[in-house]
């Protein structure tokens, strides 16, 4: 077993730590930062990772823990920890044991007849939802435009449950720079907090060729959404929000 980390001045702790907290480092090493058993497996399965900490007495303690010990242990950049270093890392109030620096997924669409576009949607526990929702409904990409809550924060990663493995995604965009891009596409539809009633918007059903825009401060209203489903799936909410999207509602 390698030397184990005792002190918050190790450089594997302080660059974890840096990861967590700051988006900025996250972008400027394209890392981001995995916690708990599921989504190291998860990571596992995607690429090496730059580091791992644990604390292999609480990995023993679930067969799940301990299956994924033994990986971790075959890792070059896997390093035992305490509980006391794992807790200062943790964005959890009680954390499972390990963590580890991710390289950023690069996934390629490739198609793009569906697409979800995030404006302004600040809240880490929603935008995280919604990845998790984009992936079950098989969107092809998804945009984080500028004001959205960074989507490889800790907080988004663990509501995401392992969508960034799985789905592609654009952060930091301006709608400007990406409208050429989805200009091929056939409509776009709003989901919003607040807006007008439904007799003043008129959509198309939805159909695989779509951007939802996502937004909660623009001018349409859940009110209008809801009569243009063949199924209506209320899977996300803000107050009043509705997000249709689900295989039986996305169909052609």
């Amino acid at each position: 077993m390698r030397d184990l980390i005792t002190s918050t001045a190790n450089p594997h702790v302080k660059r974890i730590r840096s990861l967590v907290r700051s988006r900025k480092e996250r972008h400027r090493e394209r890392m981001f930062v995995v916690e708990g058993v599921r989504l190291v497996e998860e990571a596992l399965q995607f690429q090496a990772p730059g580091a791992i900490l644990y604390v292999p007495e609480q990995l023993l303690a679930t067969p799940r823990g301990r299956a994924l010990l033994n990986q971790v242990e075959q890792q070059p950049n896997a390093i035992p920890t305490t509980p006391a270093i794992l807790a200062e890392l943790s964005d959890v109030e009680t954390s499972q044991g390990i963590i580890a620096a991710v390289p950023l997924p690069q996934i390629t669409p490739t198609t793009l007849t569906l697409v979800l576009v995030l404006d302004g949607v600040q809240d880490p526990g929603n935008v995280g939802t919604l990845l998790r929702s984009a992936e079950a409904a098989g969107v092809d990409l998804v945009v984080g435009l500028v004001g959205t809550a960074d989507v490889w924060s800790p907080k988004v990663v663990r509501a995401a449950m392992g969508a960034h493995f799985r789905v592609p995604l654009l952060d930091g965009a301006e709608w400007a720079a990406i409208r050429p891009q989805l200009a091929p596409l056939t409509a776009i539809y709003a989901a919003t907090q607040h807006g007008p009633a439904a007799p003043q918007l008129a959509f198309p059903r939805f159909s695989r060729s779509s951007v939802f825009h996502v937004s909660p401060t623009c001018d349409c209203s859940a009110t209008v959404l809801r009569p243009l489903c063949d199924v209506f799936y209320c899977i996300f909410t803000f107050p009043s929000l509705y997000l249709c999207l689900s295989e039986e509602v996305l169909k052609t």
